[in-house]
């Protein structure tokens, strides 16, 4: 019966700094998309031309309530990188665990091998 082994504290502290690399480039990404979509909204708008103001209903006082600072392009600009980030460090995970399980499989294979007599091939045969 084979025995499970845990994962050397190296791999693991890689895939944590694999991890947290990626968020930081993330987060610092998503910030400058907001930013830039801040200058972008701090500047003027064209006015309003008189006939089209008379022509709308009255509104409410809404001078107490901010202006929206940031547009919903940038928000979901930035969303839309997270998201492929976020893909990206699926793949790679998925990439690293099964390159993992091959080379576990081999060294399997040669321990098998090995019990039974039987020499490994010279090449790398498939």
């Amino acid at each position: 019966m084979m025995t499970r082994t845990a994962l050397p504290r190296r791999c693991v502290g890689r895939a944590a700094r694999a991890a947290t690399r990626s968020a930081l480039l993330a987060s610092l990404a998503f910030a400058s998309m907001v930013a830039l979509a801040g200058q972008a909204a701090a500047e003027p708008a064209a006015a309003v031309p008189e006939a089209a103001a008379a022509a709308q209903a009255p509104a409410r006082d809404l001078s107490a309530y901010k202006e929206e600072q940031i547009s919903g392009g940038a928000l979901a600009a930035g969303a839309y990188m997270v998201m492929w980030v976020l893909v990206a460090v699926f793949v790679g995970r998925v990439a690293k665990a099964q390159s993992r399980t091959e080379a576990a499989l081999r060294d399997l294979e040669d321990r098998v091998d090995a019990s039974h007599g039987v020499r490994a091939p010279s090449g790398n045969v498939p």
